[in-house]
C-alpha cells in the first residue's frame, strides 16, 4: 500500500531490477548495440516491442575511434578495388607486350615475282623477311609451271626439290630463286595456262617457334604486259666502259 504518494524501498528496488532487465533484452535484441526506441503509436494499442523499448534504449553514440574505423574500412576496400583494376590492367599489358614481341621475331615468308634488272627475265622469289629461321617448311603450288614455256618434268617448279621435300629450315634472309621464263616467252601468244600461268598461288606452312603457320601468296604477272623494263644508270655506264675497253684491246692485238 502508498502512503502519502511515496512507495515503499522495495517496490522501488523491483522497478530499479526491472528496467535493468529490460535495458539487457533491448542490448540483445540490437546485438550488442543500443538503438533508439521506434516511435510511440498514439491512439493505438503499444506493441510488446514497444512496451520493450519504450524509455529504456537511449540513442546510439558513434565515438570518434568508430568512425575511424568505418573509414579505415572503406579506405581498404577501394584500395583493393584499386589493386585489381591495375592487374587487370598490368596482365592486359604484359600479353600484348609479348604477342607485339612474338609478332616482331617470327619468320615471314614472302612470295614474289621478280624482275631482272636490265633483263626481261623473271624469278620466283621465295625469302625469309623475318627476324628468325622458319622450321619445316613445306612449298607448293596450286597448278604446274613450266620454266620457259618447255613442258618437261624437270623444268616443272613444282617438281623442284625446294617443293618435293621439306625444308627443315629457311634462315633470316634466306631466298630461293626459281627462273619462270623470259618476257616473250611468257607474254606470247602460244603460251597456255598449262605452261605457264600467269596467275598462280604458292603455300608455304612451316613453323614459327610453337606455332604452325599457313600463308597463301597470289604471284600475278599480268601487269608486267608491255611494261617497259627497268634499268640502272651506273649498270649502263658501266656496260658502255666495257664496251670502249673492247674496242680499245681489239684495236691493240690488231696492231701488235
Amino acid at each position: 500500500m502508498v502512503f502519502g504518494g511515496c512507495r515503499p524501498t522495495a517496490a522501488l528496488r523491483d522497478d530499479a531490477t526491472k528496467r535493468s532487465l529490460m535495458r539487457s533484452r533491448c542490448i540483445l535484441i540490437t546485438g550488442g548495440f543500443l538503438s533508439p526506441a521506434p516511435p510511440a503509436n498514439h491512439g493505438t494499442k503499444p506493441s510488446p516491442y514497444d512496451k520493450a523499448l519504450s524509455g529504456h534504449c537511449p540513442l546510439p553514440i558513434m565515438t570518434n575511434t568508430d568512425w575511424l574505423t568505418l573509414a579505415l574500412v572503406v579506405i581498404t576496400a577501394f584500395y583493393a578495388w584499386a589493386t585489381l583494376k591495375i592487374l587487370r590492367a598490368n596482365e592486359s599489358m604484359v600479353s600484348a607486350m609479348r604477342e607485339q614481341q612474338n609478332a616482331a621475331m617470327r619468320p615471314y615468308i614472302l612470295v614474289s615475282a621478280t624482275l631482272r634488272t636490265g633483263t626481261q627475265l623473271f624469278y620466283l622469289s621465295i625469302k625469309n623477311v623475318g627476324k628468325t629461321a622458319a622450321l619445316s617448311l613445306k612449298l607448293s603450288l596450286d597448278r604446274n609451271f613450266y620454266q620457259n614455256g618447255e613442258k618437261r618434268d624437270e623444268c616443272n617448279i613444282g617438281n623442284t626439290t625446294a617443293f618435293s621435300n621439306v625444308i627443315d629450315s629457311l634462315p633470316p634472309e634466306g631466298q630461293l630463286l626459281f627462273i619462270l621464263g623470259t618476257g616473250p616467252s611468257l607474254f606470247r601468244g602460244s603460251n597456255t595456262e598449262d605452261l605457264c600461268p600467269l596467275l598462280f598461288q604458292v603455300t608455304a606452312k612451316y613453323v614459327a617457334g610453337s606455332e604452325s603457320v599457313s600463308e597463301t601468296s597470289i604471284v600475278d604477272l599480268r601487269p608486267y604486259k608491255n611494261t617497259v623494263v627497268q634499268t640502272n644508270p651506273v649498270v649502263e655506264e658501266l656496260q658502255k666502259l666495257r664496251e670502249e675497253f673492247k674496242k680499245l684491246s681489239t684495236s691493240l692485238n690488231n696492231k701488235l
